[in-house]
């Protein structure tokens, strides 16, 4: 660690990293003290530079980066899709002569899902389904093509606390060509146990209406709804 002195009040630390990033160290530092001080990631030498004229929070920046900057541990990410899907179809039947017919069915079904991925702490885990695409346009000297990945679905990172437990934070992911990413929860949870993080519900309003008219002239109408509840549970291992 080196010290340098301002000519002001403040202070300037490095704080010289032996594993961790000192981007993602430095992230860290300013989530959790934010404006007590400017936190920059130097990556030609490694390390983290501090700037604050609070004598305190450099005794706390100290005690985090030790805890930080420590060979990495390797994680286990699972994640757990658990979906109950339920479909109702009403159908009325009329036509000369006949009385109104009026019936009602539902189906139920559930499906569960479950995918596992291994990261380095720190580092992002992707769920994600991924598709290719090869664009061919005309270029200056000819025809050119492009290849884009585009892809949706869940991103994980976590890194082990002092009291060795796990801090998850999930991200939803969705490149359409932008490569947007959406922050949905952040956690902490015990290694080797379920926990769940949140849930979607997809379909629920009238999906689809048709109409049929018989050769006797009757008519048959149909109306359907059909609705998916997904809750998602996650799991991480820590693999030495």
């Amino acid at each position: 660690m080196f010290l340098f002195s301002s000519a002001f009040a403040a202070e300037i630390r490095v704080y010289r990293l032996n594993y961790a990033r000192p981007e993602s160290v430095a992230a860290v530092c300013t989530s959790i003290f934010g404006g007590q001080g400017t936190f920059v990631a130097s990556a030609n030498i490694n390390a983290l530079v501090v700037n604050t004229d609070d004598k305190e929070l450099f005794r706390e920046i100290e005690k985090l980066v030790a805890a930080l900057d420590r060979k990495p541990a390797t994680l286990r990410f699972s994640v757990q899709s658990l979906g109950e899907s339920s479909d109702i179809q009403h159908r009325l039947k009329t036509g000369p002569g006949r009385e109104p017919g009026f019936n009602t069915t539902s189906t139920q079904s559930s499906r569960s899902s479950q995918r596992s991925v291994v990261a380095l702490e720190f580092a992002k885990a992707a769920f994600t389904d991924d598709q290719i695409r090869i664009y061919s346009f005309q270029g200056w000297y000819g025809d050119e093509t492009q290849v884009l990945t585009i892809s949706h679905g869940l991103k994980v990172s976590g890194h082990v606390t002092e009291a060795g437990r796990i801090m998850v934070q999930v991200w939803y992911a969705e490149d359409s060509g932008s490569d947007t990413e959406q922050l949905l929860t952040e956690l902490e949870v015990e290694p080797g146990q379920w926990v769940e993080f949140g849930g979607l519900t997809q379909g629920g309003a009238d999906r689809s209406r048709s109409a049929e008219i018989g050769k006797d002239g009757s008519i048959n109408l149909k109306k359907g709804r059909a609705q998916t509840d997904r809750r998602f549970s996650l799991r991480v291992d820590m693999i030495r």
